[in-house]
Order: C-alpha cells, then sequence, then structure tokens
C-alpha cells in the first residue's frame, strides 16, 4: 500500500536522489517511435488549455483548471523540462488543431481508467499535440490536507497525466507519479519522486529530436505506435481488486 508524502518534494532533492541512486532502481520509461527515437517536446514552453465543463458530467472546469495548474507548475520545477502553462480562458476540444487541451468526456469508451492523454507527433518523435481526457463517469475530488474524501484526487491525476503530456511513460516504481494506478483517497502522486525527475532529465536533457515529415501515433496498451490512438492511461485498480487491497473512503 502506498502512502502520501507530508510535504512537497523540492526539486534539488530530488535531482540528488537521482544522482545518487544506483542505475538498476530507475523504473521509468520513455516513448519511442517505431524506430527508436524518443517522443518529446522541440519547445521550451508547453500551453494547455482546459475545455468547458460538461454538464451534469465530471468535475467543474474551475477544479480541473486549478489541479492542472498545480500539475504544470509541479513538472515546471525540474531543470531542463519545458515549462507547462495553463491558460486561463477556456477553449473547445478538438484534435490535431494545434491547441494541447484538458477536458471531461460526456460519454467514457476507455475501460477502467481515469483520463487518457492523446498525443500526435512527427515521424522523427517531435511532439505537436497532447490532448488529456478525465472520464467524466467517475468522482474526483480537489483533497485537503489530512481529508478523507470518497473521490480520486484530481491534481494527482493530472500530475500523472501531464507526465505523459512531456513524452513519459508509465513507471514501475510505487512512489513515482507515473504509477499507473491509484486508489479513491491518495495524493501522494502530486508530488514528483527520484524516479520522475530521472525520467525528465533522461528526456530533456540533449538535444530536441530533429524535424521530420509528419505522422500521427499514439499509444495504447500495446508497445508499438498506433495511429490516433488514445495514450498511456492512468488506470483505476478495479473495484474488486481495490476491495481487497483496500477499501475506499466513503
Amino acid at each position: 500500500m502506498l502512502h502520501p508524502h507530508p510535504h512537497r518534494i523540492a526539486w534539488l532533492a530530488a535531482v540528488a536522489a537521482v544522482l545518487l541512486a544506483p542505475g538498476d532502481a530507475r523504473a521509468y520509461t520513455l516513448k519511442h517511435t517505431a524506430d527508436g527515437q524518443l517522443v518529446r517536446w522541440n519547445a521550451p514552453e508547453i500551453v494547455l488549455c482546459v475545455a468547458r465543463s460538461v454538464p451534469g458530467h465530471g468535475p467543474r472546469r474551475a477544479d480541473v483548471r486549478r489541479a492542472a495548474v498545480m500539475a504544470a507548475e509541479t513538472w515546471s520545477e525540474v531543470p531542463g523540462a519545458p515549462t507547462v502553462r495553463v491558460l486561463e480562458h477556456p477553449c473547445e476540444l478538438g484534435v490535431l488543431d494545434g491547441v494541447n487541451t484538458i477536458g471531461v468526456a460526456r460519454e467514457w469508451t476507455h475501460g477502467a481508467r481515469l483520463a487518457v492523454t492523446q498525443s500526435h507527433y512527427t515521424a522523427d518523435g517531435r511532439l505537436l499535440e497532447a490532448d488529456v481526457m478525465i472520464n467524466g463517469s467517475l468522482t474526483f475530488a480537489m483533497i485537503q490536507e489530512r481529508e478523507e474524501a470518497d473521490g480520486f484526487d484530481l491534481p494527482s491525476v493530472l500530475t500523472h497525466e501531464l507526465g505523459h503530456v512531456l513524452g513519459l511513460d508509465e513507471s514501475a516504481a510505487p512512489a513515482a507519479v507515473m504509477w499507473p494506478t491509484t486508489r479513491p483517497g491518495e495524493t501522494h502522486q502530486r508530488e514528483l519522486a527520484p524516479d520522475d525527475v530521472d525520467a525528465v532529465l533522461a528526456l530533456y536533457g540533449g538535444e530536441a529530436a530533429a524535424t521530420g515529415a509528419f505522422a500521427s501515433y499514439g499509444c495504447a496498451a500495446a508497445p508499438r505506435p498506433l495511429p490516433m490512438s488514445w495514450a498511456w492511461p492512468l488506470a483505476v485498480v478495479a473495484i474488486s481488486f481495490a476491495r481487497r487491497r483496500r477499501r475506499p473512503a466513503r
């Protein structure tokens, strides 16, 4: 069972922990194209826009944006990573429209997942657009410190998904933001673990990939890119499994 950290991790301490960690302790994975190129942004800043709320479905736009700003600030603290910024005004949902969006789905078709990120990138790995969709059929909350909550912590979910927006895949480290599961009431994935920082440094420590011909890819459960697929889910633990391991706070 995972436990939330009591305080936010300073990026400097996280970097130091990464540098001192043995190589076999790193559990992150990065997204690659079919020919092995890293998938990443060739830009110093990533701008996201939160779409208008869907009445009666999922969290309010104000909460989504507040959680997205928290997540953006967390990733932006890592040295060398692109700055992530969330616009104040709302936008419309679209695919390959040049706008990176965060929205709530009225109808959910992606199984037992809290949210998914759809990414589009060139054949040589240059990210063009990333769109996050939240499962509007589930309960989310802006969980306060020491608060018992029924819902999934929205800042934790969006911190995970913004890791995918940056180009990170899942991590095998249970304490990491990029660990693929969470439970209601958990908040520890708001904070970067050393493995998350290590992943960002590995992805953005060098020159960005060269510009190439356009191609559109996504990533599903399969290890290879699939055109226009929803990428990198933050999976929710199945209800039967959650009841065996830990009862959600009610």
